[in-house]
């Protein structure tokens, strides 16, 4: 009878002793699958433009895609998807004129630039701030770049103002080119700057020698900053940007999609006018699409 309930103990011990280890056997697959879901980083799709195929199936919006899917884009094709890890975010073919035949992951398409952008809503306080700024050489999308000052600098029609120092090729002596500005708020404008006896000169050969403010009341105007001004025609940035600005939510924007949306745009920038030290691409971004950093 004791052998028969010791063989008993002995039978229940090893099922459970199985059953244990298919259990455990269980949770390490679980675990597997739930470490791939996470390492390829799965992205919702949520708007489609054109045609955007995952293995040969046209993609719609609630379709699921991986970071490592190879995605097939059409002409001009733009798709938005959102995920828990980056929010929203923007991807077309990194070619303007890329067809169908042309294949990417979501990893092929992240952006390239990591530098920081340059903040356009901060206010200036002081020449750290303006050289910090503006670098030795600081890249304008457009025609006109703005920024705002501290009070200390507050800026009216007479008395207070700021001007850069220039030289140009054709003239013996540096001159000077009074900045527009109203209050608080800075303005360089191309059309104001690279002109001389109301004739346009041209960049190239004009250097500017440095940023100084007038004030009526001060005895001496001593130099804030020194860099140089490239304005680049945005033409041809805006129509690479645009479609993406028009796929995103803004709404939903958070600062990891910004970011995003920005390293995209940063690296359309850099492949059409070449890598700089400083840019007004942030400022640029607002005022043509709306599209600003979030506070965090």
């Amino acid at each position: 009878m004791k052998n028969l309930q010791n063989l008993t103990k002995v039978s229940k011990f090893t099922q459970n002793k199985k059953l244990m280890k298919r259990n455990l056997f269980a949770l390490f697959l679980a675990f597997l699958y739930s470490f791939n879901i996470f390492a390829q980083d799965l992205y919702i799709v949520q708007n489609v433009k054109g045609e955007v195929k995952k293995a040969g199936v046209l993609l719609k919006k609630g379709d699921k895609v991986s970071s490592t899917d190879k995605l097939y884009f059409g002409k001009g094709a733009v798709m938005l998807v959102s995920s828990q890890k980056v929010g929203q975010m923007v991807l077309s073919a990194k070619e303007k004129n890329a067809t169908s035949e042309l294949a990417y992951t979501i990893n092929d398409l992240m952006p390239q630039s990591k530098k920081a952008s340059t903040r356009s809503n901060i206010i200036l306080n002081n020449a750290l701030d303006f050289q910090n700024h503006f670098g030795s050489n600081f890249r304008v999308y457009g025609d006109k770049y703005h920024v705002k000052v501290a009070s200390a600098y507050a800026i009216d029609k007479e008395n207070r103002f700021f001007f850069l120092q220039m030289s140009h090729s054709s003239e013996k002596d540096p001159f000077n080119k009074r900045l527009y500005g109203e209050k608080e708020n800075l303005y360089f404008l191309a059309k104001e700057i690279f002109s001389l006896n109301e004739q346009p000169i041209s960049p190239k050969d004009t250097k500017i020698l440095g940023l100084y403010f007038y004030d009526s009341k001060a005895k001496e105007f001593p130099k804030i900053a020194a860099f140089q001004l490239e304005f680049v025609d945005d033409k041809r940035l805006w129509e690479r940007v645009e479609p993406l600005a028009q796929m995103l939510d803004k709404s939903k924007l958070d600062l990891a999609s910004y970011d995003l949306f920005y390293g995209m745009a940063k690296d359309m920038a850099n492949e059409l006018f070449g890598e700089c030290e400083k840019d007004g691409l942030e400022y640029w971004l607002y005022q043509k699409f709306g599209i600003q950093r979030p506070a965090k």
